[in-house]
C-alpha cells in the first residue's frame, strides 16, 4: 500500500515539475544558465517532496521550494541579485543583495543587503550540490535552529586569492524580511576555506546574539564554530561536518556517495548531536539519487532517528528536483 502511495506522489511530482520548469539547461554549480537577456543571467529550482512520518501513517506532499533567481550585471563590477522563494504556504525574499567586485584589487567584493551568511557547509551550498532531502539533524545546532533561513541583512566582505577565500559578514541575526532587530545588535559571521577540484576544507565561524525565534534569542553574545570537509575520487563524494553550538551542545556529520553510472547515486549518512557529552541524537540514513539528466532527479530517503532502537521510528521522503 504505500508504495502505491507513494508512486501516486511520485507521478504528481514529475508532472508538477515538468509543468513549472521544462527542460533542464548544461549543468553548472551556480544554478545560472544564461538567457538571450543581456546582462541578465536565470537560475532557480523546483523542489517538491513526499514526506512519510510515524512509520507510514502521516504523509505530507508538498511543493518544498521553488525559486527563481535573477543576476543582473549593471555593469563590469557591479550585479544586482534577487531571488524569491515560494515553500510551503510561504513566500520569501532570499537573495536582495548588490555585489560590488573591485576591478583594481583582484579577489576582492563587497555585498550588501540580504545574502547567505557565511556558516555552515550544507546550508552554503546550492540544492545541486546537495545530496540529501533533509539535513535538519545537523542543522539543529546552526544559530536560529534547522528551521532558520540561511540568509540575513547585512554587508559582506569576500577576498578570493587562487583556492583560498575568506569572507567577513556584519549581519542583523534575525533572518530575512526581518525589518525591526528584536535584540537590537549586530551579529558577525566568518568563513576561511581552501578548495580545489577534488578537496575542500574550510571553517566558520558565528558570534551574536541570534534572533530567529524567540528560543534562538539571547541576552548575551554566544558563538557556533564550525568545522568542514569535502573530498571527491572520480565518482565517490565523502563529507564530514563537525558544529560546536552554545549550551555544551556538539554535532557530527558523516556522508558518503557514489555515482558508478551516470543515473544511479546511492547514498548513506549518520549524524550524532552530544549534549554535555551525551547522545541526545541520533540519525542513520541511507538514500538514492535517480537522475534523469544532470539537472533533473528522483530522490528516495529513509532517516532512521533515534538514541537506542534506531529502526523503531523513521522517516520516508521523496523528492523530484529540476534546477535549471
Amino acid at each position: 500500500m504505500r508504495f502505491l502511495k507513494q508512486s501516486r506522489v511520485l507521478l504528481m511530482a514529475v508532472i508538477l515539475g515538468s509543468l513549472a520548469v521544462g527542460q533542464a539547461k548544461a549543468d553548472d554549480a551556480m544554478m545560472a544558465a544564461p538567457t538571450a537577456t543581456p546582462g541578465v543571467m536565470w537560475s532557480g529550482v523546483f523542489q517538491a517532496q513526499d514526506n512519510l512520518t510515524n512509520n507510514g501513517s502521516n504523509e505530507n506532499l508538498s511543493i518544498a521550494h521553488m525559486r527563481v533567481r535573477a543576476a543582473v550585471a549593471v555593469d563590469g563590477e557591479d550585479t544586482l541579485v534577487i531571488m524569491p522563494d515560494y515553500g510551503p504556504s510561504t513566500f520569501t525574499l532570499l537573495d536582495a543583495y548588490g555585489l560590488h567586485q573591485f576591478s583594481d584589487l583582484k579577489g576582492l567584493s563587497v555585498a550588501a543587503g540580504q545574502f547567505k551568511v557565511a556558516f555552515g557547509d550544507n546550508r552554503y551550498l546550492t540544492p545541486a550540490q546537495l545530496k540529501r532531502t533533509s539535513y535538519d539533524a545537523i542543522d539543529a545546532l546552526i544559530p536560529g535552529g534547522a528551521t532558520a533561513k540561511a540568509w540575513d541583512l547585512g554587508l559582506e566582505v569576500k577576498e578570493q586569492i587562487d583556492e583560498f577565500s575568506i569572507q567577513a559578514d556584519a549581519i542583523q541575526g534575525a533572518g530575512p524580511n526581518v525589518l525591526v532587530d528584536t535584540n537590537n545588535t549586530i551579529d558577525y559571521a566568518g568563513r576561511a576555506e581552501w578548495k580545489n577540484s577534488d578537496f575542500v576544507l574550510g571553517v566558520s565561524d558565528y558570534l551574536g546574539q541570534g534572533g530567529q525565534g524567540a528560543t534562538y534569542t539571547y541576552s548575551s553574545f554566544q558563538n557556533w564554530f564550525n568545522a568542514y570537509g569535502r573530498l571527491t575520487v572520480e565518482t565517490m563524494d565523502l563529507r564530514a561536518e563537525a558544529i560546536f553550538a552554545p549550551g555544551n551542545a556538539n554535532g557530527y556529520d558523516a556522508q558518503l556517495s557514489f555515482k558508478p553510472v551516470s543515473w544511479f547515486e546511492p547514498l548513506v549518512w549518520y549524524e550524532t548531536i552530544l549534549t554535555n557529552n551525551v547522545a541526545t541524537t541520533n540519525n542513520l540514513g541511507a538514500g538514492v539519487n535517480l537522475w534523469a539528466g544532470k539537472k533533473t532527479r528522483l530522490s528516495l530517503d529513509v532517516s532512521f532517528i533515534g538514541l537506542n532502537d534506531m529502526l523503531s521510528a523513521n522517516t520516508e521522503t521523496v523528492q523530484f528536483e529540476e534546477v535549471f
